[in-house]
């Protein structure tokens, strides 16, 4: 999809990401931070092959930035990896070529939303400068090039291929299959946090209403709630839930916009344990997902290597007591194969105003003699 107007535009080439690559983090720049033990654990590659690789990605990456723009000298705003995107009826093929180092302006003529038509036009501007080129001519070129952006952001499946980093003297494996396994879309790397999606773990939306207007008419409250959990072993934060309650009850939106009220469902069983135990525990949850046995809709741990390291349980309803006991055995297992000592979960509920609530509705305390 780039090559031919590359070919073109010699100096200065738009790339335009599919968003199925976007949204996983398909890029390379997403590994250079990740935890080696966690990465090994993910990739199956061995720790210190994982360490070497994502170290000299690191430096490689580092080092452009100290290079100045490729097109104009100025100081670097960012490094841009430039792909081919190759569709096909069945999925996508995209080949890693190159990095180049880019100042400010140099990326707005790059990095563009398609959808934006300010920013495409500031780009047309900038390539028809850089490239000697007439405005209409660039006008072309894009518009082509966005209908082709359309069009592979519509597939789901893509084959990655990151071959040249051997050239570069950096080793392929842990992107190969990082990015790979990312853009098969069964994890995500985006954002700076490693996310295991869960196949089968979306529960039918009629599930989800019928939650959302037991609320709405009361036929939930705290107490009752709270009870079911407790009689699951679940320790409920009473104060904290029925204030929680109460606040779904007096937003606008809860019992009147469905999608806001099937987000403001979810919510997250958090633990905290080493690095090491993260890496195993992510791993083993990858293998569950593959197998189709996992309870968790989501799994997600941010990808640096922090101590102690955070893993996130996502449930799709606060109120389904028995789909967060089913969550609670999983983690279970996963701690007490992996964990030694006490580890306690709590559940954090999806905050109207965006993100996890500060405050735990459950906690549930795991004792593993590992």
């Amino acid at each position: 999809m780039r090559a031919g107007i590359c070919e073109v535009m010699r100096r200065l080439c738009p790339v335009l990401v599919p968003k199925p690559l976007i949204e996983r983090g398909v890029l390379l720049a997403n590994i250079m931070y990740f935890d080696y033990l966690l990465a090994a654990s993910i990739t199956g590659v061995d720790e210190n092959t994982a360490n070497e690789e994502i170290e000299k990605l690191r430096k490689h990456i580092e080092s452009l930035y100290k290079s100045g723009c490729e097109v104009c000298g100025k100081k670097v705003k960012d490094v841009t990896e430039y792909w081919d995107y190759v569709v096909t009826r069945e999925r996508g093929i995209a080949i890693f070529d190159k990095f180049i180092p880019l100042c400010e302006k140099c990326l707005q003529a790059v990095r563009f939303d398609p959808n934006n038509k300010k920013e495409v036009k500031r780009a047309v501007k900038i390539l028809a400068k850089v490239n000697k080129l007439k405005k209409n001519e660039v006008e072309e070129i894009l518009e082509d090039l966005i209908r082709q952006w359309h069009l592979s952001s519509q597939i789901y499946e893509w084959k990655v291929y990151v071959d040249k980093l051997e050239d570069m003297g950096i080793g392929k494996k842990v992107a190969d299959a990082l990015l790979n396994s990312a853009a098969s879309g069964e994890i995500s790397i985006a954002a700076k946090r490693l996310t295991i999606f869960n196949p089968s773990g979306t529960l039918h939306k009629h599930l989800l209403y019928e939650d959302v207007d037991a609320i709405c008419t009361g036929r939930y409250e705290a107490s009752s709630v709270g009870l079911k959990a407790s009689m699951q072993g679940i320790e409920p934060a009473w104060n904290n839930l029925s204030d929680h309650m109460e606040k779904l009850l007096t937003s606008k939106k809860f019992c009147k916009d469905e999608r806001e009220a099937i987000r403001l469902l979810e919510g997250a069983w958090v633990i905290f344990v080493n690095r090491r135990s993260r890496a195993h525990i992510m791993g083993e949850a990858l293998a569950l997902a593959r197998r189709g046995d996992l309870w968790s809709s989501r799994i997600e741990t941010p990808v640096e290597p922090v101590e102690p390291a955070p893993i996130y349980f996502y449930v799709q309803s606060f109120v389904d007591v028995s789909m967060n006991k089913h969550v609670l055995e999983e983690i279970e297992r996963l701690v007490v194969s992996n964990v030694r000592g006490v580890v306690e979960a709590r559940f954090y509920p999806t905050s109207p105003e965006g993100g996890l609530a500060r405050y735990h509705i459950f906690r549930y305390v795991i004792h593993s003699k590992l």
